[in-house]
């Protein structure tokens, strides 16, 4: 007998011992209702024709049996299905099934039990895998920590809390608790902590945690903040340690072991318990023992003391760092710390230098700061934020928010940007998107353009703040000897206004082509163009070129390519 008749037999005997039970409930019932007697199995017989009609009773009990023998039959059926599945005829070994459920459970999911409890009810058979294959409970968090931690065995560990502001919540206390014996296997620790979680923190000062690689501590909202932590935690000892985030909360010192031999550091929105010196130079010093940094983000910090008159930061000696791809200086309110930062690091050339500053940020500290890569930026984008990339694509300048302060040198944006490029020069640049927001965009466009000797292609997007009647200056505007390509997006330009636009530029006085000019002209969604001017054009133009309106990217951002062909 194989393991599938075996099966059967033992469901045969269920059921009939079920159908069994029932039949006696119902003529126990019966009796009991018409007499005190109880009734005895062998005075059953005796009993059928007077008290209870016992064919009725069997269809009853037939009725009342056959949704659980329809439940099983189902479950059976579903059973025999999937075995005749092909994966199942093809054999597949449960470590291959296992890989297969490690790669399906996503590591950004905002519910992490979702993936592993959805891969466990499948089957009996994926389940069994499931419960086998350790690393796909290894997200552990308020709601999963009892649940998977278990099932998690050896593997290592990314442990999230959160406080939530509920009575039934866990504190920071109770859910470390069951995890602190296994400290050995965290990998990635994430807090978002209440000032209530503070001394709990506290308490991991004698935990080890040696394979420890991303740590991060945050408020458990956006708007607030943490009183004073200290850092000097894990026994001092955390030699995998890579990534380190902190945000929003006050430190006294950066000098603990947990701030050597990173790859990755945050530090934003943080309370600096001291002076902007003492900032700096501990700041430095935290950089100066992570040679190998790849990205750093600085900013903003806020001090609780004074600067002292004629103060100085203790002097560091430049720090390299080589792998460094990017940094970012983040609303820094005092330009000194800055300026010590960018004067201290000796940048590689492919760095990402990403710039910002609020509305409490001295728009002073922009043309102070310098770049280091500039040279190597080919294509830049002007509008409220300025961003540049070199010839691979590669970001490598981000000015951002400097909308704030156009107040501090005018109202417009392109003579904000003259003022920028009179402090950052860029030598090499070939192809510039300048965003037009008014009248006086327009008019100013030709002094951006004057900035760049090896122009070659031009991309002017238009707002809807620029008058028709402004358009007639873009013949002067665009006077550039090396330009090659013009692409107007959203224009308003009329047909008449923007022929002459053509003749001006595309055309020498006498109506011949330039020898070296312009050879291309792409429109998109300029809407006013209508089919007569479009063949007119053709004329014109050796290489014309139009386009409808672009569709946004599924966040609502426009593409790329809106600023810059492809």
């Amino acid at each position: 007998m194989n393991e599938a008749d075996m099966e059967l037999t033992g469901d045969d005997d269920y059921f009939s011992h079920l159908f069994r039970s029932v039949v006696w409930d119902m003529m126990s019932s019966a009796e009991s209702s018409s007499t005190e007697e109880p009734l005895r199995p062998d005075s059953l017989k005796s009993t059928r024709n007077n008290m209870y009609d016992y064919h009725a009773c069997l269809v009853a009990a037939r009725a009342a049996v056959s949704p659980i023998i329809k439940d099983h039959a189902m479950a059976y059926l579903r059973s025999r299905q999937n075995q005749l599945s092909p994966m199942h005829r093809l054999q597949i070994p449960d470590e291959i099934f296992s890989m297969i459920f490690e790669l399906a459970v996503p590591a950004g999911r905002k519910d992490p039990r979702e993936a592993p409890l959805a891969i466990a009810a499948v089957s009996r058979s994926w389940r069994r895998i499931a419960l086998a294959t350790p690393r796909i409970w290894t997200r552990i968090t308020n709601s999963s920590v009892h649940h998977f931690l278990p099932r998690a065995r050896s593997a290592p560990l990314e442990v999230e809390y959160r406080h939530v502001k509920d009575r039934r919540s866990t504190s920071l206390k109770n859910f470390l608790s069951p995890l602190i014996p296994h400290s050995d296997q965290w990998r990635v620790l994430h807090l978002a902590m209440h000032d209530t979680d503070i001394p709990s923190f506290a308490d991991l000062a004698t935990t080890p945690a040696t394979n420890l690689e991303s740590l991060r501590v945050t408020p458990q909202s956006m708007l607030g903040d943490l009183d004073q932590v200290d850092f000097d935690i894990f026994c001092g000892y955390t030699p995998r340690l890579r990534e380190l985030d902190l945000r929003s909360l006050a430190l006294e010192s950066f000098t603990f072991p947990i701030f050597c031999g990173l790859v990755h550091l945050r530090f934003s929105t943080i309370e600096f318990i001291g002076t902007d010196e003492d900032l700096t130079y501990q700041v430095l010093r935290v950089i100066s023992v992570c040679p190998k940094m790849e990205e750093l983000h600085l900013g903003p910090f806020y001090t609780t003391e004074p600067s002292h008159e004629g103060a100085h930061s203790p002097k560091i000696s430049r720090v390299p760092l080589p792998s460094l791809r990017v940094f970012t200086l983040e609303n820094i309110l005092n330009p000194h710390i800055a300026l010590a930062l960018m004067d201290s690091i000796q940048f590689p050339s492919t760095t990402r230098v990403r710039l910002s500053v609020d509305d409490d940020t001295p728009f002073q500290l922009f043309p102070s700061i310098p770049s280091p890569n500039l040279c190597l930026i080919d294509s830049l984008h002007v509008n409220w934020n300025t961003r540049g990339w070199d010839r691979d694509g590669s970001e490598l300048l981000a000015l951002l928010n400097i909308n704030y302060h156009r107040s501090a040198i005018g109202n417009d944006t392109t003579m904000l940007f003259d003022r920028i490029l009179q402090q950052y020069p860029l030598p090499n640049v070939t192809r510039i998107s300048v965003k037009m927001h008014r009248e006086s965009d327009v008019a100013y466009l030709a002094t951006i353009i004057g900035h760049f000797p090896l122009l070659t292609d031009i991309w002017l997007v238009f707002g809807t703040g620029v008058p028709h009647a402004t358009l007639s200056a873009l013949p002067n505007s665009l006077a550039c000897p090396t330009l090659r390509h013009l692409y107007l997006v959203d224009c308003p330009i009329e047909p008449a206004m923007l022929l002459e636009l053509v003749q001006s530029i595309f055309r020498r006085a006498d109506g011949q082509p330039l020898p070296d000019g312009p050879t291309a002209l792409t429109l998109v969604h300029c809407v006013n163009i209508n089919d007569d001017t479009i063949s007119e054009l053709g004329s014109l133009i050796p290489l014309l070129t139009i386009r409808k309106a672009l569709r946004n990217t599924p966040q609502g951002e426009l593409p790329r390519e809106y600023f810059f062909p492809q």
